[in-house]
């Protein structure tokens, strides 16, 4: 990080600043295989997932999680706080600090097919079996 210089460290400092507060809550480690973050699998390996997708709130995809990526692991290169558009790949190991809730946000998009799919697209997609089924069939038989 030395190398990099102050206005790297200043411009880091403003992003963590300005997406998680003053106070830093929480800090943790992810990582991109099959066990951790189970959703991710096919859209890693389309070459075409941006860090900036997968830190959406789930809520509104249009807000950022409050997290910041500190580092990302790939075999042995390490990338420091990578931008929104640095593309992940499977087996990466990411380091992030911020709010708690963000982490518990992150873990649902890790897990549920649904929400990563709308972090990433913006298209919702049913999740229980009857909405699926009605998804599938939107004009039930009339009786």
């Amino acid at each position: 990080m030395p190398a990099k210089g102050n206005a790297w460290a200043e411009e880091l400092i403003d992003r963590l600043t300005d997406l998680c507060g003053t106070h830093l809550q929480s800090l943790w480690k992810v990582r991109l295989t099959p066990q951790e973050a189970p959703t991710v699998g096919a859209w890693l390996a389309s070459g075409s997932a941006r860090l900036g997708d997968l830190l959406r709130n789930p809520e509104n995809r249009d807000e950022p999680l409050h997290a910041v990526t500190l580092v990302v692991l790939r075999g042995r290169e390490a990338f420091l706080a990578p931008g929104p558009d640095f593309v992940l790949a499977a087996g990466d190991e990411l380091l992030f600090a911020g709010w708690a809730a963000a982490r518990r946000a992150l873990g649902t998009i890790l897990f549920v097919d649904a929400v990563r799919e709308y972090v990433v697209t913006g298209r919702r997609v049913p999740t229980s079996w009857i909405w699926r089924r009605l998804k599938l069939d939107p004009q039930p038989a009339q009786r």
